[in-house]
C-alpha cells in the first residue's frame, strides 16, 4: 500500500481547528484507492481548564481494509475500525473539578451499510495518592 495524508492545525488561544485528509492505495501515488478519509475538527477552551470538542469525519475503506478513529477513555486511547463508507460525528466536553475530571463523550456512527448507532460515554476520574509519596 503507498498512500499520503496531511493534517493542519491552526489556532493560539481558546479556540482552535484541525482539518486532516488521507488516502490510501494498492498502486504507487495512492492509485487505484482502498481508503480515504477526511477531518474537521475545532475544540474550545473553557474557564478553568476544561474544553469542549467536535468533530465530524467522512471515510470510505474498501473490502478488508479498517478506517481506525481515536477514542479517549478514562485511562487510555482506544483505537475504533470502521468499515465501508459513512461519516462519525463526535462531541466531548472535559471539565476539570477539584479531585479529578469528568468527560462526558457522544458518537454517532451513520454508514450505508447500517443504521446510524449512537453512542454516549460519562467518565469521572479521580487522582489519587499514596500514603507518604512526594504531591
Amino acid at each position: 500500500r503507498q498512500g499520503w495524508w496531511g493534517e493542519w492545525r491552526g489556532g493560539s488561544g481558546p479556540v482552535g481547528l484541525t482539518l486532516g485528509l488521507e488516502n490510501w492505495g494498492q498502486r504507487s501515488r495512492a492509485r487505484s484507492p482502498v481508503r480515504s478519509a477526511s477531518l474537521a475538527a475545532v475544540q474550545v477552551r473553557t474557564p478553568l481548564g476544561g474544553w469542549l470538542r467536535a468533530e465530524q469525519r467522512a471515510f470510505r475503506s474498501g473490502s478488508g481494509e479498517g478506517y481506525r478513529v481515536p477514542d479517549f477513555e478514562a485511562d487510555r486511547l482506544v483505537l475504533r475500525s470502521l468499515s465501508g463508507a459513512g461519516e462519525r460525528t463526535r462531541v466531548e466536553l472535559m471539565v476539570p473539578g477539584p479531585a479529578g475530571r469528568m468527560r462526558a463523550g457522544w458518537t454517532l456512527n451513520a454508514t450505508a451499510s447500517r443504521p446510524a448507532r449512537t453512542q454516549w460515554t460519562l467518565d469521572w476520574s479521580r487522582r489519587a495518592r499514596i500514603a507518604g509519596a512526594p504531591p
